[in-house]
């Protein structure tokens, strides 16, 4: 999803919720994108949305993981990012300058 204007931190696969946080405290994000190909589970939503109260900046969902919680995320403050390469970077741009909504 990297592009000319964006500048991307990695974290580790398995980064616990609950430190994510604090990550953001430290490094100022513009959004956290949390990636994920396996299916949701069907806390996914609810944790999603309590973490994204706790941050200083947009969270936001990309992978297979989006397409299917898409739904069940509809009218909150998480963004959907879909799975397809340029997808996703199209909307993370779009987001960023606020012409995406969530």
């Amino acid at each position: 999803m990297a592009a000319d204007q964006l500048a991307l931190k990695l974290l580790g696969v398995g980064q616990p919720f609950d430190e994510l946080t604090l990550i953001c405290e430290k490094t100022q994000p513009q959004a956290l994108v949390l990636f994920s190909n396996r299916a949701p589970g069907n806390d996914l939503p609810q944790r999603l949305k309590r973490l994204a109260l706790t941050l200083n900046c947009p969270l936001l969902l990309a992978g297979d993981a989006a397409d299917l919680a898409q739904e069940s995320l509809a009218g909150s403050s998480i963004g959907c990012l879909g799975n397809e390469g340029q997808l996703m970077q199209r909307r993370l741009q779009l987001f960023l300058n606020g012409g995406l909504d969530t």
